[in-house]
Order: structure tokens, then sequence, then C-alpha cells
């Protein structure tokens, strides 16, 4: 039976010692990983209150910009307590939270990872501004991230040089950047990418160019879906009335999880309603391996999400305030406050998985007696599981596939 999601949090400290050692105690993994899946519950409910289009983000790169934050929020300052409250970092020491956070980053950015997934995290400030010194190392350290110095006001459009090659070198993306804030001084930027790199990968042949998906019951598209049989774990919550499936990634250490309500008229706006961690954790406590056959569309997205207003939402106000946000811990003779966040996100889920030889024959064995099925016809949430750091890589939804 492959690891299930609902036991991340008490599971994955076996993984992590026999592979990384005990240098960082297994029990904070756990309790900064549960902060952070949250976190991207949390966002995910707000981002889906104000758009009825699709969502796509990464909510660990997010969670890491804001961490950088609170590091360079004065201690004890409203500043510093609204970050914490929004990542749920109450009861971990800055101690606590550095290790850890030094250890997911640290595993997150071996090459395992780069071959399907890349991101560029990094804080840009304006060149007037002095960075504290032991602040950028820690930035460094902790989250290999980086920090770069602009001239704002004579550049405001971002899209070349520098940032451009380090963007295009972390994630293989062209970046563009337009500022719209007249004279920022702190600038959050995001780019993360993902491609599908099946453990089991589709058969591109089988691929049902004409099929349906339902945008409501009275629209639909014509769209490619991928379909295969495949050993998957399977499940379903009544309460929810939701089913899920997990595809796993090759090495089955990255998993893409689809969550598909029942209902394709109102279906999915109750299941966001009903979204929390707990409601999610007892959703996937149902998986169980079966033999399923399951038809999905190809993943298209190239997300820009406003993040500003959900995390407003969230309680995170202060951050924005011209006066009234403290990050004496990045400068501590100037008042900075973050001018605006910049976060895309482009996701590729296709058939193919060049690096593997798990492919199998389907010909034959397509909707063989006692098969489940899972026919992914109308809208729903996928998320992009990590087991070893305990991480939600992506989360979002598609209510309108790509029909190419």
């Amino acid at each position: 039976m492959w690891l299930c999601f609902q036991l991340c949090f008490f599971v994955f400290n076996l993984i992590l010692s026999n592979s990384f050692g005990s240098e960082t105690p297994t029990l904070m993994v756990q309790r900064l990983s549960k902060a952070q899946f949250e976190f991207s519950v949390n966002l995910y409910s707000q981002l889906a209150k104000q758009s009825k289009e699709n969502i796509c983000f990464s909510p660990y790169s997010l969670a890491s910009l804001l961490t950088m934050l609170y590091f360079g929020a004065e201690d004890n300052s409203r500043t510093e307590d609204q970050l914490k409250n929004v990542l749920n970092l109450n009861g971990l020491s800055q101690f606590e939270i550095s290790n850890t956070t030094k250890f997911i980053s640290h595993e997150l950015s071996t090459p395992f990872y780069q071959k399907f997934s890349g991101m560029a995290n990094g804080l840009l400030l304006d060149s007037s501004v002095l960075i504290n010194h032991p602040y950028l190392e820690k930035v460094r350290k902790l989250f290999k991230a980086d920090v770069f110095q602009i001239d704002f006001r004579n550049r405001m459009n971002l899209s070349g040089d520098l940032l451009h090659r380090w963007v295009k070198n972390q994630t293989k993306l062209d970046f563009g950047l337009k500022l719209v804030t007249r004279n920022p001084k702190l600038v959050l930027l995001n780019v993360a990418s993902l491609e599908s790199k099946w453990l089991f990968p589709f058969n591109e042949y089988m691929t049902f160019e004409k099929g349906l998906f339902y945008v409501s019951s009275k629209e639909r598209l014509e769209v490619p879906l991928m379909t295969g049989r495949f050993y998957l774990p399977l499940g379903y919550s009544v309460d929810l009335e939701c089913r899920v499936v997990e595809l796993p990634f090759v090495s089955r250490r990255v998993s893409l999880f689809i969550l598909l309500p029942d209902d394709m008229e109102g279906g999915l706006e109750r299941l966001e309603a009903s979204l929390n961690v707990e409601t999610v954790k007892t959703l996937l406590s149902t998986l169980k391996d079966e033999n399923v056959n399951i038809r999905l569309p190809r993943i298209k997205l190239d997300v820009e999400v406003k993040m500003i207003d959900a995390l407003r939402e969230l309680g995170l106000t202060n951050i924005f305030d011209d006066y009234g946000a403290n990050f004496k811990e990045i400068n501590p003779n100037d008042h900075l406050h973050v001018s605006e966040i910049f976060h895309r996100t482009v996701i590729r889920i296709h058939e193919s998985s060049p690096e593997s030889g798990n492919s199998l024959d389907m010909s034959n064995h397509i909707g063989a007696f006692g098969d489940k099925y899972f026919e992914v016809d109308h809208p729903f949430i996928f998320l992009v599981w990590d087991y070893p750091t305990g991480t939600a890589l992506y989360l979002g939804r598609v209510v309108q596939p790509d029909i190419t």
C-alpha cells in the first residue's frame, strides 16, 4: 500500500530519518508542514471567493516569501505577529523555524525536483535601500533565495537583464513584470513551473481527442482526454460528495491529487465552501488502491494571481502599510513595506514522461470487470504534494481546461 496523504504528518518522519539523518528533528518538520498546509487551504479559499476562473498557485513558494519577511520583521512588532498568525507559526521559535526551513528548502532544491519543477523566489529592493548584511545571509542560507536591488525609479519594466536570466535559469520560463506602484521599495517575486513526470505515463495514442468537459450543465467543451488504466489510490467522501484519485510522479515522492465533486452543477462551490485541513485529511484518508480507468484532460495553466487582496482577507494587512510595516531586520533606518506581490505559476500536465520506463500497454485492459472509473469531465481541484517534506507544492482548480 502506498503512503497515504493523511499519514504524511506522522509517517514521513521515517523517510526523513532514513534519508537525511537526524539533523532536523522530525517533529518540527511535521509542525511546519501542518502549518504550511493550513495556510495553503486558507489562501485557496480566499482566492476561490475572488474569482470564478482557473486558479493555480504555489503555496510553498508564497509561504517561503512570507517567511522571509517574518525574519525581516522586528521582534514582537505587529508586522511579526500578523505574519506568524497567517503562516500559523505561533508556538514555534525562530530557531525551530530557521532549522526546519533550511532543511525543507535544501531538500526541494535537489536535482530530483529540478527535473520537473522550478521555483524562483526573490525579494526585490530599491537600490537606495541599505540591506542589513546578516539578514541577507540568512535569506540566502535558509531559503536558497535571492535578494535583488533594482533602481525602481528608472526601471519600471523588469522583464530583462539579470532578473530575466535568473528566472529563466530557475524555471525555464520567460519573465515579464511591469510594476504598477509608483516608487516601490520592496516587491515580492515568485515564478513557479511544473511539468508532469509520471510514474505511470498515459499513452498518447489512447488520448480521446473529442472528449466532453462540462463547464456547467448548460455549457460544454470538446477537449482531449488522456486515458489509461492504472493501479492507483482512489477515495470518496460521502459528506463532501467528492471523489479523489492520486497520480504519482516518478519515484512516488511527489503526487498529483484530483478532487472531483460528484455534481457538475454547483458541486465545486459546495466543496470549496467545506474545504479546510480536516476535511481534506478526512477525504484523503479514504484512499485505497484500486484498478482505475481514468480520463483526465490535459492541464495547461499560466496564471498570475493577485495575492494582496487575498492576504489582506486572511488578516495580513500590516506589511502593506506605508508607515506601519516594521522590517527593522532588513533595514533599521528605512520605512519599508510591500508594494507589490508578483506570483506567476505555469503548469503542464500531459501524457508522456520520457524519463520513465513504466508505461503500460492499455489497449487490451480498458474496462476490465471490477474496475473503478474516474472520469474528470467537470470542474475539479488539484493538489501537487511532496511526501518527504509534507509540502503542498501547487494547488488550484480547473473550471475550463485548455482545448488544445
